[in-house]
């Protein structure tokens, strides 16, 4: 027995130090290089004249990590895939970099102050850092108006040369299996499109600042450099933009996709949707999320990552929350890809935590959504998710 635990120690020992040797070994592209022939291999000034030193990302041990981009009881999320795409309900879009116009592929994301739901990520490609924040949103932060995605881009010559440079972004159909087939509630998706029409439609179009598939806003985009792009439509609609960077010089590119695309002919569903600017909802969701961690139970360790974890999960659960039309009832998920509902036992883990943390209005809104009542308004059984749930219920 004394000999097994020795081997087992050893085991998780030497598991031990394959990771940390693992975490030393960062990738050029994890690091800031894009491993190519711009990469010095001494340790100096790279050939073309990249400052070497540019932030190294954290490690992964994910090989394909997903993230989803919500907000708090929204019906559903957007999924950042590990190659830096984003999954909409319509299709996808990516992005590619530099002139061989060459896709994201990023999977390294972080969050803003170590916690908000407000993702960056960076790329390096010949002499230019290309830097990405991508949230999301709804018009006035209601969570039952249509989700929108706001991704700001920014190129960046860290070199001490002019470079000629080019950033484009594809929408289309979704690649392979790694994007979820993402869906929408039937009341949510009809306040903002026509779906028998929008199935029908085969003709893109790119309008600045509009990109669109028959008579619906697939998204809207803006730039620094204005409307100096080359643009094609056919089956994925594409824009590129060619630029030159002065050394030290930036363009930013900016992109706002509704979840739902929107019917041109609804005209308060527009105007909302373009009245919408990133930075101004970016501070709005920060500042959401700060009064409600606010109004909690907090706690002060000396170790940031453990707060910022806490901080960050109680967020996710409450993204993965689904409003309903009324506005009055709340469903709770695991994520907004998977698992549409809950039996109650596994729903109560959730409503524990909430409890737990302060919110106990949010914990009585888990539980009420399993509730049966009579005319009274009296509780008389909990609702059964299946019918051979396996005394879950």
């Amino acid at each position: 027995m004394k000999a097994s635990r020795i081997y087992l120690v050893g085991l998780l020992l030497s598991f031990l130090m394959m990771s940390l040797g693992c975490s030393e070994n960062v990738s050029p592209k994890i690091s800031g290089t894009d491993g190519g022939t711009d990469a010095s291999t001494d340790g100096g000034e790279k050939p073309d004249g990249a400052i070497p030193n540019l932030p190294a990302d954290p490690f992964s041990y994910f090989l394909k990590p997903t993230d989803q981009l919500g907000f708090q009881d929204s019906p559903q999320a957007f999924q950042l895939t590990h190659d830096g795409a984003l999954n909409t309900l319509a299709g996808e879009l990516d992005f590619q970099l530099g002139p061989k116009r060459e896709l994201l592929d990023q999977p390294i994301r972080t969050l803003k102050g170590g916690y908000q739901p407000v993702f960056l990520f960076h790329r390096y490609d010949r002499g230019v850092d290309y830097r990405f924040e991508a949230f999301a949103a709804p018009h006035a932060l209601d969570p039952r108006e249509n989700l929108v995605c706001f991704v700001r881009v920014t190129a960046v010559n860290v070199t001490n040369r002019t470079v000629e440079t080019a950033f484009s972004a594809t929408f289309r159909d979704r690649r392979d299996s790694t994007r979820h087939e993402l869906k929408a509630p039937t009341w949510y998706r009809n306040r903002f499109m026509d779906a028998e029409a929008f199935d029908k439609s085969v003709v893109t179009a790119v309008e600045p600042p509009f990109v669109t598939k028959g008579t619906h806003l697939l998204m809207a985009l803006g730039s620094s450099l204005g409307e100096a792009f080359d643009a094609s439509a056919g089956s994925d609609p594409q824009v590129l933009w060619s630029f030159e960077l002065e050394p030290g010089a930036e363009e930013t590119f900016e992109f706002r996709i509704p979840y739902v695309p929107i019917e041109r002919g609804r005209t308060a569903e527009v105007a909302k949707f373009m009245g919408l600017d990133h930075g101004e909802t970016r501070d709005a969701v920060e500042k959401h999320w700060d009064t409600l961690l606010a109004a909690g139970t907090g706690f002060s360790i000396p170790e940031p990552k453990v707060e910022e974890t806490s901080k960050t999960s109680l967020i996710y659960d409450l993204m993965a929350r689904d409003i309903d039309e009324t506005g009055k009832l709340f469903t709770q998920k695991v994520n907004e890809f998977q698992y549409d509902a809950f039996f109650p036992r596994d729903a109560a883990y959730f409503a524990y935590t909430y409890d737990l943390l302060g919110h106990h209005q949010i914990a009585e809104e888990v539980i009420e959504h399993f509730l049966l009542k009579d005319g009274g308004g009296s509780p008389t059984a909990l609702r059964r998710i299946y019918p051979d749930d396996w005394g879950q219920s």
